[in-house]
């Protein structure tokens, strides 16, 4: 008995990579088909920075049509800008910087498109994701998923991925886990695709010419600029700022303030609509951190306190920590030697070697 490989959704971005993991599980034999998301109609998009441009969306269909695979745009503006959107303004406005990509990734990826997927019969969902998924076996019947890091360090995506779970890895494939940005980009030559030439994703989901995320962020949702004081660590005011969703912590450049040195953004204050700067980095440096809401990949901690690592934000080199879990969901963060620019809002992941133990949006104690 021939046992049929699963119908597999590959969500395409136009780009290197989701095209080569498009071509690389049609050439394994699996029956594929190819799915983009829109997720602003075409006055929103500036082309080239945006997640998903309306120029993109063109090449995914170019790129599946010259596989001969079947090719699906996907609407999903009002979703997007309710989950995704309206989510990372409120952030701003609390004094946090969000990380919209991890929350857009297992609300409207691993979510929204797969349930639009199945629709069209597709049994998995594959991505162009660095990064790896193992199915384990206990001594059970349990069958579970671990996310590990992907094998080129220098691509890995598995930050992004943290809050799948895991009947999201269960239903996933991420054919370009075990490759490196270099193979894939030759692939793309050898496949003749077409699109090697393309720059990386700028990650922005919309972006209007010139402005920063959050100030588009601003001016979709029609918000005020809400002016207020830039002070030093003394509380002394030392400029005007136009609004907190325009800083986030450690940001030395665009302050506005000359003193003849250097300062940094090292706390937001939402409730005094104020902006704290300093010219000691040391002021950047912090010991401890509160994770209120951790998700485990694997459905619960490896235990009540244990050693791992963490990443605080995607470039961020992981640090050594002891996690403390207190309650359900709660985790202490305590690093062994102190870490620059801890901010809340952003993701804090939490490693063990490789492998992927779960994550968190960040908090102050």
């Amino acid at each position: 008995m021939i046992l049929r490989k699963p119908v597999v959704a590959v969500a395409m971005s136009g780009g290197v990579d989701s095209s080569v993991a498009l071509a690389t599980l049609k050439n394994d034999g699996y029956d594929v088909i190819g799915m983009t998301l829109l997720l602003k109609s075409a006055g929103h998009y500036v082309s080239g920075s945006s997640c998903t441009a309306l120029t993109d969306i063109e090449d995914a269909e170019r790129i599946a049509k010259r596989l001969g695979v079947d090719h699906h745009v996907v609407d999903c503006q009002s979703e997007f800008e309710t989950h995704i959107l309206k989510e990372a303004w409120k952030t701003y406005k609390s004094g946090r910087t969000p990380n919209p990509c991890v929350l857009c990734n297992h609300i409207i990826k691993f979510g929204y498109l797969f349930d639009r997927a199945n629709e069209l019969g597709a049994d998995k969902l594959a991505t162009g994701h660095y990064a790896r998924i193992e199915r384990l076996q206990d001594k059970g019947d349990d069958i579970e998923y671990c996310l590990l890091r992907g094998l080129d360090k220098q691509k890995d995506q598995s930050y992004f991925l943290a809050m799948l779970t895991q009947e999201q890895l269960a239903r996933t494939i991420l054919p370009l886990g075990t490759m490196t940005k270099s193979q894939v980009k030759k692939s793309s030559v050898d496949l003749n695709l077409d699109v090697s030439h393309k720059r990386e994703s700028q990650d922005t989901c919309i972006a209007l010419s010139g402005e920063t995320f959050p100030e588009t962020l601003r001016q979709y949702f029609h918000e005020k600029c809400e002016t207020g004081e830039i002070v030093n660590t003394s509380g002394k005011t030392i400029g005007k700022h136009h609004g907190i969703h325009q800083f986030t912590i450690g940001q030395r450049k665009g302050l506005r303030v000359a003193l003849g040195y250097p300062v940094y953004v090292i706390e937001i204050d939402a409730q005094k609509n104020r902006i704290v700067v300093s010219g000691n980095k040391n002021d950047l440096l912090t010991e401890t951190f509160l994770v209120p809401e951790c998700h485990w990949i694997r459905g619960k901690p490896p235990a009540r306190e244990f050693d791992a690592t963490a990443q605080i934000r995607y470039l961020h080199k992981a640090a050594p920590v002891k996690l403390t879990v207190t309650g359900k969901t709660k985790v202490n963060v305590r690093f062994r030697e102190p870490q620059r620019a801890v901010t809340p809002g952003q993701a804090a992941v939490f490693y063990r070697d490789d492998q992927v133990l779960g994550g968190g949006w960040i908090d102050r104690k």
